[in-house]
Formats: structure tokens, C-alpha cells, sequence
């Protein structure tokens, strides 16, 4: 994936949506583990930043955009 550059607005943006995704996320599934919710939240930015690389800014679209595809971790039996 090539480098791309966010200014303050974009980063604000971007960040605003990470959190609210990663919010959504946990209020479906069990509580994660440390290695589960860094697997979930690269999964997320990458999400995340081909969607406003490719022009989405409002805020519900990068959400819906966020967690596209996301699978959660399975219950440990």
C-alpha cells in the first residue's frame, strides 16, 4: 500500500472514525485480548485509509467503510 500524506483535518477525521469503529466493534463481541484488538484496529486503518484515499469524508460512510469485512475473533472454548 503506498505511502499517503493526511493533513490535521484528514487526521482528526480519520481518527474520530477509528475510535468510533473500534467502539462498535467491541459493543458486538466478547472483550478482546491486546493481540485481538491490534489485529482488529490494523484491519480498521486499512479500512480506513483506502476509503478517504479514494474521496469518502462524511463521517457515517468512513464508519460504515471502517468496518467493512471486519471479522471478529471466535469465542475461546
Amino acid at each position: 500500500m503506498p505511502f499517503s500524506s493526511y493533513d490535521a483535518h484528514a487526521l482528526r477525521l480519520l481518527w474520530r472514525a477509528h475510535a468510533e469503529a473500534m467502539a462498535s466493534l467491541q459493543k458486538l463481541g466478547r472483550p478482546f485480548s491486546e493481540s485481538e484488538k491490534a489485529k482488529l484496529s490494523k484491519r480498521v486503518v486499512e479500512n480506513l485509509t483506502r476509503a478517504y484515499d479514494t474521496g469518502l469524508r462524511e463521517p457515517a460512510a468512513l464508519h460504515s467503510a471502517a468496518i467493512r469485512g471486519v471479522r471478529l475473533p471466535s469465542d475461546r472454548s
